[in-house]
């Protein structure tokens, strides 16, 4: 499980120029699939242990640069963490709980094409 959260939590909006980070349509994928994790009653404490303990040296990292690319990979994965749970949890619908995850994968997708622009 640490592996797959690890692999959803690496989806913010700088994906175009960091290796660590997928396209925006699999951040938007990511971010769908965070969300139904959220919704799905996965406590963010939980979440935040799986970000927190990604380690450099699970990956090949072998510059300066490269170091730095992972550490804002991490960093925004804990920004997306934060804006997952200050969605209300509306699980008790699975029709709201779609609807809420396609929402905010969107605005996730948004996110990373706005940061392609600049």
């Amino acid at each position: 499980m640490k592996n797959i959260l690890f692999f959803l939590l690496l989806t913010p909006a700088l994906a175009f120029a960091n290796p660590f980070l997928g396209s925006c349509k699999s951040q938007y994928d990511e971010a769908y699939s965070l969300m139904i994790a959220r919704q799905g009653g996965v406590p963010l404490p939980k979440m935040m242990e799986v970000a927190e303990s990604i380690k450099m040296e699970d990956y090949s990292i072998m510059t300066g640069s490269e170091l730095t690319l992972f550490y804002e990979a991490k960093e925004e994965s804990i920004r997306l963490i934060e804006r997952l749970y200050s969605v209300p949890d509306v699980s008790f619908s699975p029709e709201v709980t779609h609807t809420v995850a396609v929402d905010f994968a969107n605005r996730q997708y948004l996110r990373c094409m706005r940061a392609k622009k600049r």
